[in-house]
């Protein structure tokens, strides 16, 4: 038994070695590229609206370490270089720490290991992919096929 609490307790843990515990600071916002941008950018890399998935949620932290920070930043571009501006699919952006009543049905159906999480969903609603942690423009391409 003190074996599987000390097991436990080391799985636990290994998910916060080097980071460190820093969140937003109060009033910033986490750097979102302006319509303009995204835009210019979506144009050439815009999947067609005829694919399988009509819905896209990504999930990530309102408050993160730096590291979780830079993933969940880094995914957030990738997802938006994709998907464009406005958006096609249609994209939801939740927060798990500060919406976890919004965040807990998705959790449900895929437990989320490591921030952020992107879920896509067919027209019946229907969970067809899931991807987490960083996530590159190619993953989330093959997700949309």
């Amino acid at each position: 038994m003190k074996v599987s609490a000390a097991l436990l307790s080391l799985a636990l843990a290994i998910p916060l070695v080097g980071c460190k515990r820093e969140g937003t600071p109060p009033g910033a916002k986490a750097s979102v590229p302006s319509r303009a941008a995204a835009k210019g950018q979506a144009a050439a890399k815009r999947p067609a609206a005829s694919g399988a998935v009509a819905r896209i949620v990504f999930v990530d932290k309102e408050k993160a370490c730096a590291c979780t920070r830079e993933r969940i930043d880094k995914s957030w571009k990738a997802l938006t270089d994709v998907v464009g501006a406005p958006p096609v699919p249609e994209v939801e952006r939740l927060h798990m720490d500060s919406q976890p009543e919004k965040a807990a049905p998705y959790q449900k159906q895929r437990p989320i290991m490591v921030a952020p999480a992107i879920y896509f969903f067919d027209k019946q609603n229907k969970l067809l992919h899931m991807l987490q942690g960083e996530v590159k423009s190619e993953q989330i391409r093959a997700a949309l096929k």
